[in-house]
């Protein structure tokens, strides 16, 4: 069922008409007393400047109306509440708290990440690049080792060269590892530098509409507490309470 609510904002204007002349010189006249009856009978209605309806956007039991019919409201003010109303105050504070708990566990993922890059010891071969070109590096080292290496792979004994070559193999592997471990690292590092701006993002726009998914759960909380709770649009008089 729907439920209305109708407000007035009434204007009522009234307006003296009064002429007055100054007194001027002149001579005295008798006058003679003169009965004169004028009068208008007119029926009118008054009728508000503004006028709307408001109701609420959501279905359910109203739990408390705080407002009398015949009460003046202010713009903005609550003037019904939905039962389920404490529920969704509730989720815009555990939404708002998920807000909160994400930038704290960004901060956290930063500080670790941080502390594995620079926990790692970059070899000495390594000098002078970045984890990039010292990862194409090794791994044009691993090419080669692996096309001497492999005309000799089935041997069930290998010895002297073969297994020189084998050995420089392993270690080829074992550089072109330690190069994509510090690509590895630099990259979480990177990751949870653009989680914690994300997620202070979020807590700086919480009344914003955005993309991730904490920021939409807030979002959505917020507008289901927004459907449950009527308010006045408009400054003015409920005219008429039906709910």
């Amino acid at each position: 069922m729907k439920k209305l609510l109708n407000l007035s904002a009434l204007s009522l204007f009234s307006i003296l008409l009064s002429a007055c002349a100054s007194p001027a010189t002149a001579e005295e006249l008798s006058a003679q007393p003169i009965n004169i009856e004028n009068v208008i009978i007119a029926e009118g209605r008054l009728e508000p400047i503004e006028y709307t309806e408001v109701a609420f956007s959501a279905s359910g039991i109203i739990e408390n109306v705080l407002i009398a019919e015949g009460k003046d409201v202010a713009a903005g003010e609550l003037i019904a509440i939905l039962e389920n109303t404490a529920a969704l105050e509730a989720e815009v504070k555990r939404a708002e708290t998920a807000v909160l708990e994400e930038v704290s566990l960004a901060y956290q993922a930063l500080r670790d990440a941080q502390q594995q890059v620079d926990n790692y010891s970059i070899p000495s071969r390594f000098d002078a690049m970045t984890s990039t070109e010292a990862a194409a590096a090794m791994k044009i080292e691993v090419d080669k080792a692996r096309f001497d290496y492999e005309p000799y792979m089935g041997y069930d004994n290998p010895r002297g060269y073969i297994k020189d070559l084998e050995e420089i193999l392993e270690n080829a592997w074992a550089r072109y590892n330690q190069a994509l471990e510090w690509i590895e690292r630099e990259a979480a590092l990177d990751a949870a530098e653009l989680r914690l701006t994300q997620a202070n993002a979020d807590h700086s726009n919480l009344q914003e509409s955005g993309s991730s998914a904490v920021q939409n759960n807030f979002s959505a909380a917020q507008i289901a507490l927004s459907n449950a709770e009527l308010r006045s649009p408009i400054s003015g008089r409920v005219a008429d309470l039906n709910l």
